[in-house]
């Protein structure tokens, strides 16, 4: 893969020529790869990102919206123009991802460099806990996750300051 020739334009900035770019087919096979996962694997694979690499993802490309294809790539050039960093973020967050979809659709997936989670030990036993990032957020589950926090009560070993 070619690394590509800096250059200067006509502000002095120093930018990249030649630089690799993701196509669009490359764009709609890494939608449908992310939708797979998300929809037919529960997302799990998602947990080897951060939140905010989750967020880019999703942000990116819009993976858990029912879109036809001509409306993904809209969608695709609005993000781009409205947040011109989207496209890079998003593209360091799905190398992370990539090992963990279906190597039918994105052939030759690199290894995990490491995964982001927090680990607890607890006497002898070690909890794991990842995230997982749902783009848009449901009122109606998030007030029955408040209603059934408050009555359980504070968790145990809670100290009121």
């Amino acid at each position: 893969m070619p690394i590509g020739i800096l250059t200067t334009n006509r502000d002095r900035r120093i930018v990249a020529a030649d630089m690799p770019r993701l196509t669009t087919l490359d764009y709609l096979n890494h939608r449908a790869a992310l939708r797979k996962e998300w929809f037919e694997n529960n997302g799990y694979a998602f947990a080897s990102l951060t939140p905010t690499q989750q967020f880019h993802l999703h942000d990116y490309y819009a993976f858990t919206k029912e879109l036809a294809p001509l409306d993904v790539l809209e969608h695709r050039k609005r993000v781009s123009v409205g947040k011109s960093s989207l496209p890079q973020q998003a593209g360091r967050a799905f190398t992370h991802i990539r090992p963990f979809l279906d190597l039918e659709i994105i052939p030759q997936a690199p290894r995990a460099k490491a995964d982001r989670r927090r680990t607890w030990t607890a006497g002898k036993r070690r909890v794991k806990v990842f995230s997982l990032v749902k783009p848009e957020l449901d009122p109606e589950q998030f007030a029955r996750i408040l209603i059934e926090a408050a009555k359980k009560g504070p968790p145990p070993g809670w100290k009121k300051d």
